[in-house]
C-alpha cells in the first residue's frame, strides 16, 4: 500500500470527524452549560442548541426535584416549579431532558400570559437509567434559567 493511500480516511472515520466539528460548531455557549452540570452531554447539548437555549443559566428560582431513588425508571415523579418572577414576566416554555434516554428530550411545555406565577407542574417520566435530569425554561423577558437533579433508578424505564 503506498503511503498516499495510507493517509486516506474510512468512510466510518470521516463522518466522526464531520459529526464531531457540527456539534462543536453548533454548541457555542452551551459549553459553559455543560462545565456547570454534568446532565449536559452532547445529545441534550444538540437538543438545548435546537431550541435556541445555549445561554441557560442555573437559576434558584427554577426547582427541580425528583426522590433520590427511583424504584421504576419506567414511572418516575417530576416536580417542576417556578418563582418569585418579576410582576409581567411569566414562563413561555419549559424543557425537561435526560442525556441517558434514548432521546434526551422528555418533555416541552409552552404557557401563555394567562398561565401565571408561580407555576407548579408535577409530571411522571421515563428515564432509562441513574442520571442527572435537567431542566430549562424560557422566560418572557428573553432570559432562560436551568436547573438539575441527580436521581438513581433501580429498574431503567426505557428498556423496551
Amino acid at each position: 500500500m503506498s503511503d498516499s493511500a495510507k493517509s486516506v480516511l474510512t468512510r466510518r472515520e470521516a463522518l466522526a470527524l464531520g459529526g464531531a466539528a457540527m456539534l462543536g460548531a453548533g454548541l457555542g455557549p452551551v459549553g459553559a452549560l455543560a462545565r456547570e452540570a454534568s446532565a449536559i452531554g452532547p445529545a441534550t447539548a444538540q437538543a438545548l442548541a435546537a431550541r435556541g437555549w445555549s445561554e441557560a443559566a442555573f437559576d434558584p428560582r427554577l426547582s427541580l426535584s425528583l426522590p433520590d431513588v427511583v424504584e421504576n425508571g419506567a414511572n418516575a415523579p417530576v416536580d417542576l416549579s417556578m418563582s418569585d418572577l418579576p410582576e409581567g414576566v411569566f414562563v413561555k416554555r419549559l424543557g425537561l431532558y435526560a442525556e441517558a434516554n434514548f432521546t434526551p428530550e422528555i418533555a416541552l411545555y409552552r404557557f401563555g400570559p394567562a398561565t401565571g406565577a408561580p407555576l407548579r407542574i408535577s409530571v411522571r417520566a421515563r428515564l432509562a437509567e441513574s442520571q442527572t435530569v435537567l431542566a430549562v425554561a424560557e422566560l418572557s423577558d428573553g432570559s432562560l434559567l436551568a436547573a438539575d437533579f441527580a436521581v438513581k433508578v433501580a429498574i431503567g424505564g426505557c428498556a423496551g
